[in-house]
């Protein structure tokens, strides 16, 4: 059927829009090959980039799944490098609850170190040694005890670590925080004396008590052949008294 008036009729309408949808057709065909035209180059280019940044991976996703422990000569030093320090540190009039929250980290240390073996005779160790509430009682017992403990885990290990509770003690008291004439130095001089002349009868750390150097630690890796001590202090570290 045709319309008259001088209007389109329904065969023209109907083949325009089949005209249309082609066209529509053919221009998405195109934007889809240029498209996957883009996908090349530039965003392998991009990717390329970013990988360089990367470390090329050694191992596998089920190699970083092991059941395997870590190497006791690699954490072991540092470990206990860290119990001292802590035992050091610990209150000196500690409270009840002070005592629980490090009896309590000490006894969690049987289930949480890197390695099974280590673990278990932990449990031994702790059969005789017990952290009884008793070696809690205040800073000289429970770094008393820590020491006590590393001499036992020496002996078991047939080791000799030829140090007295006091060389202990005296090393670990060398990296207390504490005012030195180290320098660069936080502390001037003139004005220390300054505001000492203000404010007598008032100390706190203010005046230099001690020279030598600030510590830091470098953890460093080596191999098993490697017969230098675990633990090295360079001279300058120790404190000494500024007369």
């Amino acid at each position: 059927m045709t319309i008259e008036g001088g209007k389109r009729t329904r065969k023209k309408i109907s083949s325009r829009k089949s005209d249309r949808k082609s066209k529509n057709k053919t221009q998405t065909k195109g934007k889809n090959k240029n498209k996957s035209r883009s996908k090349g180059k530039p965003q392998t280019l991009k990717k390329n980039k970013n990988r360089k940044n990367k470390t090329k991976r050694i191992y596998s996703k089920s190699q970083f799944n092991s059941g395997d422990g870590m190497l006791t000569t690699v954490w072991g030093p540092s470990l206990w490098h860290s119990l001292h320090t802590i035992s050091f540190n610990y209150p000196v009039n500690p409270t009840p609850q002070e005592k629980k929250q490090y009896r309590d980290f000490i006894c969690s240390l049987q289930y949480v170190l890197p390695c099974k073996y280590c673990r278990q005779n932990l449990k031994k160790n702790f059969k005789t040694l017990p952290p009884t509430m008793e070696v809690m009682k205040n800073r000289y017992t429970f770094s008393r005890y820590i020491y006590d403990l590393h001499e036992l885990i020496n002996k078991m290990l047939k080791k000799k670590s030829n140090l007295s509770f006091c060389d202990v003690q005296n090393r670990y008291e060398h990296f207390r925080a504490r005012c030195t004439t180290e320098k660069p130095d936080v502390w001037n001089m003139k004005q220390i004396r300054e505001k000492l002349k203000e404010k007598k009868g008032e100390k706190g750390c203010t005046e230099p008590l001690y020279s030598g150097e600030k510590s830091k630690c470098i953890i460093k890796i080596v191999p098993q052949s490697d017969a230098s001590s675990t633990f090295q202090m360079d001279k300058k570290c120790e404190k000494k008294l500024v007369n």
